[in-house]
């Protein structure tokens, strides 16, 4: 891993356990083990590197989204539900969301754009999928849905900050899981479905 790599890897680690405003250059620096110098040669500032180290944690997780969502082997259904499990812990463990955005419009107008693309295109394809394979209600092959469900995740993003509940990531995609899904699945998608509760992702 070189200098620049580690320095993004760590300043992404720090800001989710400490936060933008309370995460400095030195702390990053020391975490390291190398000088606020060599940092400096290779970031401007904290920023630029907060900005490049979160838009790399995030096109790590939206790599693996898609290599899901693109899986031709799995059923559609199993695909389904690994995508959801994914994307709940990636957004409330690994990268959570509520925490990260609540602190700083700054980050949020990093993340926005760049997970807004990639959710509205993935939700796109595994709409159609399953409407194609007869397990989704084919009303859902329209434009509509991708965006709805963009809002709803823009929401949970803001619901900390706007109104102080705790860690609603996960709370999004058990609600996408368990409610929304009830709706949109088709009665042998719906079964097919709840057939897959114990199963090991």
């Amino acid at each position: 891993m070189s200098k620049r790599e580690l320095a993004l890897h760590s300043a992404s680690e720090l800001f989710i356990e400490k936060g933008y405003k309370n995460l400095t250059m030195d702390e990053i620096a020391d975490y390291m083990g190398v000088t606020k110098k060599t940092l400096y040669n290779h970031f401007p500032g904290k920023f630029e590197l907060m900005k490049e180290a979160i838009e790399m944690r995030l096109d790590l997780i939206l790599d693996e989204l898609w290599k899901i969502a693109d899986d031709k082997e799995s059923h559609f259904t199993f695909k389904l539900k690994k995508l959801i499990r994914f994307a709940a812990v990636s957004f409330s463990r690994d990268f959570p969301l509520s925490k990260i955005t609540r602190e700083s419009a700054l980050i949020q107008n990093i993340i926005f754009p760049v997970l807004s693309k990639h959710i509205i295109n993935i939700t796109a394809k595994t709409l159609k999928e399953g409407v194609d394979k007869g397990i989704l209600r084919k009303e859902l092959k329209d434009d509509t849905p991708p965006y709805i469900l963009l809002g709803i995740i823009e929401i949970f993003m803001n619901m900390e900050k706007k109104y102080g509940i705790k860690n609603p990531s996960f709370d999004l995609f058990f609600f996408i899981e368990n409610v929304l899904l009830e709706g949109v699945l088709s009665d042998q998608g719906r079964e097919e479905y709840r057939d897959l509760e114990e199963t090991e992702l």
